[in-house]
This record gives structure tokens, sequence and C-alpha cells, in this order.
């Protein structure tokens, strides 16, 4: 049974370490909102997005959510014609911005967020029972 314990505070720290990861992203996101190019005619920074993945622990034989990969979100600049904007492109006017919706990240951070206190009160009630047992078992 120890080892099923062990087992399963290593997922709850691997599913920790994983939705913090999604948090930072999302939090990340929202810095850029409307943010222009450095230079003019430039891009600006793209908005990422993160994938996850279940791995199986070899060791232990349990499943673990692990993130597969951070990257810049496929989605378009917002633009608008700003020729007297610094970032904007000198032929055409052109600003370009960071394409963030807020609602949506927002949305990501509220649901990192619960997630996090999920596994955080799975971990409370995993380490209560490894208490009572090792009280069972006089340890």
């Amino acid at each position: 049974m120890s080892e099923t314990l062990s087992s399963g505070m290593r997922l709850t720290l691997e599913g920790i370490r994983a939705h913090e990861q999604r948090l930072m992203v999302a939090m990340g996101n929202l810095q850029k909102k409307d943010i222009t190019a450095s230079t003019p005619g430039g891009n600006p920074p793209l908005p990422q997005q993160i994938t996850f993945k279940n791995v199986l622990d070899q060791e232990t034989g349990v499943t673990t959510l692990k993130v597969d990969r951070v990257y810049d979100a496929p989605v378009p600049f917002e633009e608008s014609y700003e020729p007297d904007h610094p970032a904007a492109d000198p032929k055409t006017g052109i600003v370009k911005r960071s394409p963030v919706n807020v609602y949506v990240e927002e949305q990501n951070i509220r649901d990192a967020e619960r997630t996090l206190k999920s596994i955080t009160n799975a971990a409370v009630v995993q380490r209560s029972i490894e208490r009572q047992r090792n009280s069972i078992l006089g340890r």
C-alpha cells in the first residue's frame, strides 16, 4: 500500500507541475495583449498554446500528466492602419498587434486554478490516509 501512496503523491506532483505551467502560459499571454512589434513593420509576439500528454512511469506503473509542448499559436495578427505609430510598416502604415483573446486566457487561468485546487485537495486527503495508515501500523 505504501508504494500506491507514493505513486499517488508522485501523480499529484506531476499534475501540479503541468497545471502550473498552463497557468504561467495563460498569464504570459495576457501580458502580450496589444503589444506591437519593437521595429517598424515587424511582428509582435504570438500568444502561446500548451498541450499535454499522459506518460507511463515505468518504475511505478502510474500514468502521469506531462507538458507535451508549448508553442506559438497559429493565429493571424490583429492589424490596424496607424501610419504615425512607431511600429507601423513604413510602406503600408499597418501596425500588427499580438492577437490575444482575453476571455480565452482568463478562462484558461480559472480552469488551471480550479484544477490546481482540486489536485491540492487530493494531496491533503492522500497525506491524511498515509498518516492514518502509519498510525495503525505503529510507525
